[in-house]
């Protein structure tokens, strides 16, 4: 006899039991195709049952509750229970979905349920198994991998209106409990990219490879990556030792992973023979494990303060430093030396047959693929000038899709350079006089396109404190002596290490002591002409940045052409193209444009057979990445590294980390929050930003970290209009009623509000006169041709850069489903029409219903952070969705003057 107990608590409270019978119930007959039900209700005094029998498959049977206690509100359980789909009629598995519903009549918050959840359990021989998959009809290599990486990782039930929660071990194939949860939670798997080895004492410690070792040809060294390679190999005849215990649906895809592990240690051994035996690789590999414990000791230096004396002299506090083993620095992990080793020959030997193949990197963020990345291309430099020391020119392009990315990666990769030019000055005979260099290639709201841009931006910064410094270098990468502007005392400012030159700027450390200073610049340059003129070796820049090839003819000098397209040095050997996931949509469409040219830019043809680049990536997922691959970069062989292994986050060089006691080390845990009950996704926002502010301070200081920032992720400026409006406004007002309602001493109130875009934040008379002159136009246009105020926006086209001024905007529909009741926008652009618009929507803002207070109190700031003029709701304000700025940055007196100056607008005088 197979019998069964469903149990289901509702809201933590035991209040109901559920007795499902899927067979004969002794002493209680049950006709066949039917199901016998208990209803077990716990009043408090033991349990009262009631039988019923009702129609087993594929009707709803309902259970009606008693109330336990003084619960006032009784849900009702419906109960509907159906065969799988696919298995047989005499088949004992069942899809069970248990439903709980608030049949309470009446309304507000006596007659609700909130968060209500519920819990079922087996009991008496019965077993809640994995829900079934979709059958896939002849899946391929990628979805056979992801089976085969996901087989432990089961879903038990799925929630409709919820969350669906479960408790079964990893890899178990039932679960004892199933929950539905309004608020789910996860924590994540932390993984480590370290490999442990366990001493005789029971004690753990970390394999590494020492940077000093390898670079001083040390049988140490030779024998730290001997044992990772040992290592690998054992770990993948173990992994292969274990596809015959696999279920047979998965030895495909399990054979298939094993296989290209062993292709790459193959790789990390060919490099590794090279790197021993090879001259100029063993050169160039021991130089770059040299440049790289440099780098590190370096870039470990603090911060070393400039100190202004009375006399006015600055001198710089402290002795200079000097590198001295750091605990923790000047070592490889265990995927960095493997990676190194694989890539290195394609790296040292431009001629080699796989260096078409992508190394796409999938790693976990903090495992270090930045060393990686830095090591390879040290290696590639090197290299380079040992096969000829007079073919100076770029050779490494590293790619990233963010500005503030690529700004942070110059800071690190600039440490590295200056390590690799202190080494070529003393090997002049083997890599020649030309200076190794690294420039940084951004947009000119980032960094000076020309000469005259970088001097007048240093003029700036010394009588401005609020100019933006675009030359991006804060601290010598050298010795760590601080550089930039600096206040002084009594008003003004210094700007340290930015030495204006003739007409150009160089940069000069400040300490005469360092390698870099007195006379001696740094081999840094973030102005485009200095980077046409010098080709550096490593230029990093953002990918839409290449687009300037068509409007910078200059720029061939990167690719090593001459003036006349002659080839005067070897184009770029390494491509590094970092997030590559973010390459996608309009971005993707963008840069795969221009990617067949700078592949054929970076293509040497001096040759009989052509040398392609080689080009290492990185990505935070590998969904058809080689789809992505070959879209983008044209190219057929891609190697994953790490390669996997049988199981998600086990690829021996990336594992679950482990402490010392054996139990797993916290991950990141994710929330998920569904409110159904809220009217919009802005109140549930309001509410969750609310809750994080406060509720980190209930956290204990021994697990506090140094993310007490509320940080979002916005997937347009519209969203992020939103956000800013709620941060400024909705957000402290609820935290107000939270400190009423729960006694709150002090709360934590939203403060200092950042936005981290792309956008240009320079804000200048132009700005806000084109700005303001957009939400006129568009405030017309509403009338004009019967648009929603919210289904219109704006774009703002403006620039002060020197040759490159610009002011323009856009005025666009948001909604494609949008129209206008009395006539089309883009008919509105005609010049017969759009001159009405214009005079009226200046003629309309000469007056504002709130005036002489609206025109009168811009003079002191209002609106959203005081950062208006004469602006407000009933003159140039839009919804916030509307307006690129959030309503920022306005002011009606630019556009048709002041009361007291009216001249001073730029379109006073205008009329029909």
């Amino acid at each position: 006899m197979a019998t069964s107990l469903l149990a289901i608590s509702v809201d933590g409270s035991d209040i109901a039991r559920l007795a499902q019978f899927w067979a004969d119930v002794p002493d209680r007959p049950v006709s066949p195709g039917a199901t016998a039900i208990f209803a077990a209700i716990d009043t408090g005094s033991g349990l009262q049952l009631t039988f019923h029998q009702v129609p087993e498959t594929n009707r709803r049977k309902n259970v009606m509750l008693t109330p336990a206690g003084d619960f006032r509100i009784t849900p009702t359980l419906q109960v509907f229970s159906r065969r799988v789909p696919g298995h047989p009629a005499d088949s004992s598995e069942r899809l069970v979905t248990v439903a709980a519903l608030n049949t309470t009549l009446g309304s507000g918050p006596s007659t609700a349920l909130f968060q209500m959840t519920f819990r079922a359990e087996p009991r008496e021989g019965l077993s809640i198994t994995p829900y079934p998959d979709v059958d896939q009809h002849e899946p391929d290599e990628e979805e056979q991998s992801i089976a085969l990486l996901y087989r432990k990782q089961l879903t038990y039930a799925i929630g409709h209106g919820c969350a669906a929660d479960w408790k079964a071990g990893l890899g178990e194939r039932t679960a004892s409990a199933v929950r539905a949860e309004p608020l789910p939670a996860y924590e994540g798997v932390s993984l480590t990219p370290n490999v442990y080895l366990t001493a005789a004492d029971g004690s753990r410690y970390p394999v590494t490879v020492s940077m000093e070792e390898l670079a001083s040809g040390t049988g140490r060294g030779h024998d730290q990556v001997e044992t990772v390679l040992r290592l690998y190999a054992e770990w993948i005849a173990d992994r292969e030792a274990e596809i015959a215990s696999l279920p047979s649906q998965f030895h495909l895809a399990a054979q298939r992973h094993m296989n290209r592990a062993r292709a790459a240690l193959d790789r990390m051994r060919a490099g590794w023979q090279l790197a021993t035996t090879d001259p100029i690789s063993t050169r160039a590999f021991r130089l770059a494990d040299e440049a790289m414990l440099f780098q590190q000791l370096r870039s470990s230096f603090d911060k070393r303060d400039v100190q202004r004396l009375k006399d006015g002299r600055l001198i710089v506090d402290g002795p200079h430093p000097t590198p001295t083993p750091v605990p923790g620095k000047g070592n490889w992990r265990p995927f960095q030396i493997a990676f190194l080793l694989a890539s290195l020959p394609e790296l040292v030997d431009p001629t080699r047959p796989t260096r078409s193949t992508v190394d796409l990197i999938y790693f976990p963020t903090g495992g270090g693929k930045t060393e990686a990345y830095l090591g390879a291309s040290a290696v590639s430099l090197l290299a380079r000038r040992l096969r000829d020391k007079g073919d100076a020119g770029t050779d490494t392009l590293m790619r990233y899709t963010l500005r503030l990315l690529t700004a942070q990666q110059f800071l690190r990769a600039a440490a590295l350079v200056c390590v690799l030019e202190d080494i070529r000055s003393k090997n002049e005979h083997e890599l020649g006089t030309t200076s190794f260099g690294i420039g940084i290639w951004l947009g000119g709201s980032t960094t000076p396109n020309s000469w005259d841009q970088a001097c007048e931006n240093l003029r700036q910064l010394r009588r401005d404190a609020w100019a933006q410094n675009k030359f991006l270098l804060l601290r010598c990468p050298w010795c760590g002596t601080e550089m930039g502007p600096k206040p002084k005392p009594r008003g003004g400012q210094d700007v340290i290490g930015y030495e204006l030159v003739g007409n150009k700027v160089e940069f000069r450390c400040l300490d005469r002591a360092c390698r870099f200073g007195g006379r001696r610049k740094l081999p840094v340059h973030v102005v485009d002409q200095d980077i046409y003129d010098s080709r550096p070796s490593i230029v990093i820049g953002t990918v839409d940045k290449f687009a300037m090839m068509a409007w910078r003819p200059e720029a061939r000098a990167i690719f090593g052409l001459a003036y006349d397209g002659t080839r005067d040095v070897s184009p770029p050997g390494m491509i590094i193209q970092d997030e590559l996931h973010l390459i996608s949509g309009p971005l993707g469409s963008m840069v795969g444009l221009y990617e067949p040219i700078i592949d054929d830019l970076c293509t040497d043809k001096r040759t009989a057979e052509p040398v392609a680049p080689k080009i290492i990536a990185s990505t935070a997922t590998i969904r058809r990445y080689e789809e992505q691959i070959r879209g983008l970069f044209g190219r057929e062989q891609v190697a994953l590294f790490p390669p996997h292994g049988l199981e998600e986050g086990r690829s021996f060089f990336a594992e679950p980390a482990v402490l010392d006691s054996g139990e797993r080390e916290p991950g990141q845990r994710y929330v998920g929050i569904m409110s159904a009950s809220l009217g919009s996704t802005q109140t549930v926002q309001v509410r969750v930003a609310a809750a994080t502010l406060q509720g980190a301070v209930t956290i204990p200081d021994t697990d506090k970290d140094g993310y007490w920032t509320n940080l979002n992720f916005l997937n347009s400026l519209r969203e992020l209009g939103n956000t800013a409006s709620l941060i400024q406004s909705d957000i402290p007002d609820y935290l107000t009623g939270l400190r009423r309602r729960e006694n709150l001493a002090s709360p934590r109130w939203p403060r200092i509000p950042m936005e981290l875009t792309g956008r240009p934040r320079t804000i200048s008379p132009r700005f806000v006169l084109i700005h303001t002159l957009a939400h006129l136009l568009i405030n017309e246009l509403i009338f004009a041709c019967g648009y929603s105020s919210a289904s219109l926006r704006e774009r703002l086209y403006i620039s002060e850069t020197l040759g490159r001024t610009m002011a323009g905007l856009l005025i666009y529909t948001a909604a494609g489903d949008s129209e206008g009741t009395m006539g089309g926008l883009v008919r509105m652009a005609k010049p017969e029409n759009l001159w009405p618009v214009m005079a009226n929507a200046v003629n309309d803002a000469r007056w504002c219903s709130t005036d002489p207070v609206c025109m009168d109190a811009g003079e002191k700031g209002q609106g959203p952070d005081s950062c208006n003029l004469a602006a407000c709701h009933g003159c140039a304000l839009l919804p916030e969705t509307s307006c690129e700025e959030f309503n920022r940055f306005l002011d009606r007196g630019l556009v048709i003057g002041t009361f007291d100056d009216q001249p001073v607008g730029y379109f006073a005088n205008l009329t029909m």
